[in-house]
């Protein structure tokens, strides 16, 4: 069994915000992408620090991709209906430089193998910090069925790969 992301970051209707030759360490305050393994600058993988207007959906990877997705777009629509508020942009490269501590640069930088449901945790909390106006329910997150589907899945695929599986990294 051979299993292959092969991602490889471009936006190529942002040019702008691209500096490919740059290395990732180097990368400064306005860069979006380098040399395509990690988009730069993100608040929660979703909004470009310098102009949250901009929001990005779909960079985590190994998650489950439609209700993650799901959960993003959530967040966008909050804070661009004003029902969620950003943190300061300090706040969030505070966050920023913590998870690149945590999880280094480049591509491990988006996976959240292990990590999806505290991800979507501190995403539904976030939008829920502040009171919802009259007659706008809580966003919940994941239904008790979805995280026991979720660790089945999981115990699955590490019965697989405790057989005479080969991986291909």
């Amino acid at each position: 069994m051979i299993i292959c992301t092969g991602y490889h970051i471009s936006y190529p209707f942002l040019k702008h915000l691209h500096s490919d030759t740059t290395p990732l360490e180097a990368a400064d305050e306005r860069v979006l992408v380098t040399n395509g393994t990690q988009v730069h600058n993100l608040h929660k993988d979703i909004f470009y620090m310098p102009d949250p207007t901009l929001a990005f959906v779909g960079t985590a990877y190994s998650a489950s991709s439609f209700s993650l997705f799901e959960f993003q777009a959530i967040a966008v629509a909050a804070v661009f209906s004003g029902r969620a508020k950003l943190p300061t942009e300090e706040a969030m490269r505070d966050e920023y430089r913590l998870r690149v501590a945590r999880k280094g640069l480049g591509k491990s930088f988006h996976m959240l193998k292990d990590e999806e449901v505290e991800y979507v945790n501190s995403v539904v909390q976030w939008i829920n910090q502040d009171p919802p106006s009259a007659g706008i329910k809580p966003v919940e997150g994941h239904s008790e069925k979805w995280l026991q589907k979720n660790t089945e899945r999981r115990e699955w695929i590490k019965k697989i790969f405790a057989g005479n599986a080969t991986i291909v990294v």
